[in-house]
């Protein structure tokens, strides 16, 4: 919706995912229907993805981490970050969306530390392209820092 155009704030587009707002003060305008100022108390929870899920709140590319945690929630709360559909590990999740822009935001400098279990051999090319800048499900990402950690 946001890539589309049909998100407003104070009578202006905004493309920009994580674009700061006011909830209390701004007009927020979606799909030309007026949000309401009521907010609800944030959460945030951590959670352990299992393998199999996708970090998203969209599921129509199948089971996603909401789902797991839909019925026990009344709050809408999404991934903060994401890891990949056949990867495992704790996941943030909130609806607090200062919180997930501080710590998603690259202007805020956090690094990921992830460990990765491979099969087969590692040859020096193999290493070279993952620590090069590459795109992933349509994002592209920076150049990385990779360890091999044991042979």
């Amino acid at each position: 919706m946001i890539a589309a155009g049909e998100v407003l704030v104070n009578g202006k587009s905004v493309f920009e995912p994580g674009f700061r707002v006011d909830t209390q003060k701004d007009d927020i305008c979606v799909r030309g229907e007026l949000l309401s100022k009521q907010t609800e108390p944030t959460r945030t929870i951590l959670l352990y993805k299992p393998r199999g899920l996708i970090c998203s709140a969209d599921n129509s590319r199948g089971e996603t981490v909401c789902d797991l945690i839909r019925e026990d929630f009344t709050e809408r709360l999404v991934p903060v970050g994401r890891l990949d559909k056949e990867s495992e590990g704790l996941l943030l999740m909130s609806n607090d969306g200062e919180l997930t822009n501080c710590m998603t935001h690259p202007r805020y400098g956090h690094t990921k530390t992830y460990i990765a279990r491979v099969a087969g051999y590692l040859d020096e090319s193999k290493i070279e392209l993952l620590r090069s800048r590459m795109e992933i499900d349509g994002y592209v990402i920076r150049p990385v820092e990779v360890e091999v950690l044991k042979v």
